[in-house]
């Protein structure tokens, strides 16, 4: 269920930037935001950096590393110690790809059948319609670039269109 990072050549940037943009969240961090759905039990904390073709937070480094035509969101996402993101699929036709930040012991996620870890500076890519579901269970925060692609660049839909007014709306308030 996951996919090969290398199929994607324009991750390289990303991942060779991951120094980078380890420190540029390390300097946003206190923007981080518990997100508001519920598939966690307040313990998932993102910095919406772009939405659909709308940047959000001032993250320079983020948007550069992951400047592609297929971008579609790009977010910095964090799971506390002990949190859990309950199994779910998503329906916005993505690929999405979490560059491991700051990897925390005993933390993963599942796609499928599949599970791996987090490992430092490197990709764990998946289509998100394949149910997953991602556990800390270390003592420190797991941070992850997570950046949402669409291989083939099709137009923005409506249910994409609805999510992302939902998020920025609330990322602005």
């Amino acid at each position: 269920m996951f996919l090969d990072p290398h199929d994607f050549s324009f991750l390289a940037r990303a991942q060779s930037a991951w120094p980078a943009l380890k420190a540029e969240y390390e300097k946003l961090a206190h923007l981080s935001r518990s997100l508001p759905v519920p598939l966690h039990d307040d313990a998932w904390d993102v910095i919406l950096v772009h939405l659909w073709g709308s940047p959000l937070a001032n993250a320079p480094v983020a948007l550069e590393a992951t400047d592609d035509p297929k971008r579609r969101r790009v977010a910095y996402s964090m799971l506390r110690a002990g949190g859990v993101i309950r199994p779910h699929s998503d329906d916005c036709n993505c690929i999405i790809a979490h560059l491991t930040l700051i990897p925390s012991p005993d933390t993963a996620i599942r796609v499928g059948s599949e599970v791996r870890e987090f490992v430092p500076g490197e990709f764990l890519v998946f289509d998100e319609r394949n149910e997953h579901e991602v556990w800390n269970r270390g003592d420190k925060t797991r941070v992850t670039l997570l950046f949402g692609f669409d291989p083939e660049n099709r137009p923005v839909g409506e249910s994409e269109q609805a999510i992302s007014s939902h998020f920025k709306k609330w990322w602005n308030e």
